[in-house]
């Protein structure tokens, strides 16, 4: 069953995907371990925050295997693996979905009589004006038209996670969107054609974002090249983080985690000058 509190209706702006992906996840293992009983999905809106349960009155976990849980192909014992199967990947996955939307989630559970995950994330509620277009084209089975420029946008980030994250965010603002997985790639990847902006991940093993940078400003002035705007992407955004960014050559910084309506502001705001 699935219950929904009050502050949960209404419209909101997500990775609709990998939230359906984190939820389907938890369901489908609370099934894996109920065969008798029930599962119920509670949903609320606490404070900008998704507020989720997944309860089931399954067989529980035993209290010294809550604390790995999450580890990827962790099994409550032996005896259950034979008999219900694995969490495999799912749990691990779920984790690192959750982690990267900026959220956190926990697991309650007693042995014989289930176990309650529990995860919250920030979560932006659509404008008034969104939320009549969504609402709109709703009623007439209609696809949204999304108002932004088709840019080209090289994104650098090592974390496969955050990848698929981000690609779905840049599909949903309709960018045209190429993606490196280490500061080496990106930096090839940057001089191979011409783009309209480049979102750098900051934290990168071996060439990191901010050497990656420096890197690129130093070739376009060497080489005479047309600037072209860098975003940091980090979720050190501190006032003197986001200043040495400037002095490094960045035009502005995206926060992890990172939020749809800004992210589109500051591609925007960044390539303001050479859409003008």
């Amino acid at each position: 069953s699935v219950e929904l509190g009050i502050d949960s209706h209404g419209w909101f702006v997500s990775d609709v995907k990998r939230l359906r992906q984190i939820v389907d996840n938890l369901v489908s293992n609370a099934l894996k371990f109920t065969s008798e009983g029930a599962v119920t999905v509670t949903l609320s809106y606490r404070q900008e925050n998704l507020v989720a349960e997944v309860q089931d009155t399954g067989i529980g976990i035993a209290p010294e295997a809550v604390k790995r849980i999450f580890e990827k192909f962790e099994q409550a014992q032996t005896s259950t693996t034979r008999q219900y199967g694995g969490t495999g990947l799912g749990l691990a996955i779920t984790l690192e979905l959750v982690r990267a939307f900026g959220g956190k989630i926990h697991v309650e559970s007693n042995v014989g009589k289930g176990s309650c995950f529990h995860f919250e994330m920030p979560l932006a509620k659509a404008s008034s004006d969104t939320s009549s277009r969504l609402a709109e084209a709703a009623e007439q089975n209609a696809p949204v038209e999304v108002n932004s420029q088709s840019l080209r946008i090289l994104a650098a980030d090592d974390n496969p996670v955050n990848r698929i994250v981000l690609a779905s965010l840049l599909d949903v603002l309709e960018c045209d969107a190429t993606f490196a997985e280490s500061g080496e790639e990106a930096i090839r990847l940057f001089f191979e054609r011409d783009w309209d902006l480049v979102l750098m991940d900051i934290q990168m093993p071996n060439i990191d974002g901010l050497a990656a940078t420096k890197l690129i400003r130093e070739r376009e002035r060497e080489e005479s090249l047309p600037r072209t705007p860098i975003l940091a992407v980090t979720a050190d955004a501190m006032a003197h983080q986001v200043a040495a960014y400037k002095q490094l050559g960045f035009d502005g910084f995206v926060a992890k985690p990172i939020d749809i309506a800004r992210l589109h502001l500051a591609i925007l705001d960044a390539t303001s000058d050479q859409k003008a």
